[in-house]
């Protein structure tokens, strides 16, 4: 007789388990943006800094759609801690998109959208904060 291998019936406990590690890695991206905001002067290392924290958080968000469904969960269970996540989630994407482009104009030498950077990273960082900070209201 050959051995059957039991089907693995997910519990609750695989979701706080695997949401856990996002949390871990969500962590990692913003000791990614403090290292990068502390190295803002240094054309060199501020850009890769940020830009690795931006991949690493996007394919979060990447992967919470594909196996979560996040953004219709977000629609269809309306709740206020979810709705203000969400919103402040899509401002964080807004935000990436932004600083993404308006720093490489910087690098590339148009020093006059310095200042829109600056701006925009000073509403990113809030915006980042608040969503780490009410992940933790939503899954736990």
């Amino acid at each position: 007789m050959i051995p059957t291998i039991p089907k693995v019936i997910p519990t609750t406990i695989d979701l706080f388990d695997r949401m856990s590690v996002l949390h871990h890695v969500t962590t990692v991206v913003l000791v990614l943006l403090a290292i990068g905001l502390m190295l803002r002067r240094d054309s060199k290392w501020h850009p890769r800094f940020m830009f690795t924290a931006f991949s690493l958080d996007f394919f979060v968000f990447i992967y919470l759609e594909v196996t979560s469904f996040i953004i219709e969960t977000a629609i269809s269970v309306p709740r206020p801690i979810l709705i203000f996540h969400a919103v402040a989630a899509f401002g964080v994407l807004i935000c990436y998109f932004l600083l993404i482009y308006l720093g490489n104009r910087i690098l590339s030498g148009d020093y006059s959208k310095l200042v829109n950077h600056k701006t925009v990273a000073y509403v990113f960082v809030p915006l980042r904060v608040v969503t780490y900070v009410t992940s933790y209201f939503i899954w736990f």
